[in-house]
């Protein structure tokens, strides 16, 4: 499952306060987030997508990372940007993501079969 490499990895990328999201297909890491934004890291990784699942979107929070400053979020373009590339859904830490315009992500999601999730990464 997906989910449970992407935790796992996450217990190590934590600590580096690198990025914020990563990209999992098929097992396989295809990208960790880095300067580069959650939207260049889905148009990157689209590129090197191989058979088998879509893929997902996880994003979190750095260790130790403030909650006044550089908040992790999604907005509108991010999940339009999981359908343009053909990924599966966005999984997000559990209490410390933001969800831009949640009423039209979560409508938008619903009419493309994309999933949002929270879960606990701990």
């Amino acid at each position: 499952m997906n989910l449970k490499k992407a935790k796992s990895i996450y217990q190590i990328y934590k600590k580096l306060d690198i990025g914020q999201a990563m990209i999992i297909q098929n097992q396989l890491v295809l990208g960790l987030e880095a300067i580069e934004g959650t939207d260049e890291l889905l148009k990157r990784c689209s590129e090197y997508k191989r058979k088998g699942d879509n893929g997902i979107l996880l994003k979190f929070s750095k260790q130790n990372q403030s909650n006044l400053i550089d908040i992790p979020l999604i907005g509108l373009n991010t999940i339009k940007n999981l359908k343009k590339f053909k990924f599966d859904g966005v999984f997000l830490q559990k209490n410390k993501c933001l969800i831009l315009d949640k009423n039209k992500i979560i409508d938008y999601a619903n009419k493309n079969n994309l999933f949002i999730s929270a879960v606990d990464l701990n």
